[in-house]
């Protein structure tokens, strides 16, 4: 696989997101009714889950990078039936429903903003697949990018 100058500074704001993220900063922080902190603990479960599933699911052919390798095939399977992008999916859910658990507002934000880099990093990400597996513009239709079309 050859990484380009665009899929290293992809990975590298990706990487700059996430450590935003855990920078202990208290904008607000909020009381955490039990109910919402349930939902949260489920959302955080259904993300890690995702996430770890749609890894394996790739195994060798995972690359930190939005290029695809060149021995990729199209996953359409699994978790990637729901999703066009469940690993971003899965750490989206994770990172806001944690924010939500701990009453951050900082770690809620970041996590919004990790949603946007995602949206623009997939449709770069959707432009290599695209060019390189021509049933993708099918998949595209009846798959959602990050939750599943109903």
């Amino acid at each position: 696989m050859k990484v380009s100058k665009k899929d290293i500074s992809y990975f590298s704001i990706q990487l700059g997101i996430l450590f935003g993220y855990f920078i202990p900063i208290n904008l607000t922080e909020f009381p955490i009714p039990i109910l919402l902190t349930a939902v949260s603990l489920v959302l955080l479960l259904m993300g890690f889950a995702m996430a770890v599933i749609a890894i394996f699911q790739l195994s060798k052919k995972l690359s930190p990078f939005p290029s695809p390798a060149k021995t990729a095939v199209l996953q359409t399977r699994g978790v990637y039936k729901l999703s066009r992008h469940p690993i971003y999916t899965g750490l989206f859910l994770m990172t806001l429903a944690f924010g939500i658990m701990t009453g951050s507002l900082w770690k809620i934000l970041f996590s919004v903003v990790l949603l946007a880099f995602f949206y623009v990093k997939s449709n770069y990400e959707e432009e290599l697949l695209s060019e390189k597996f021509q049933e993708y513009e099918s998949y595209q239709k009846k798959t959602g990018r990050f939750f599943p079309k109903f």
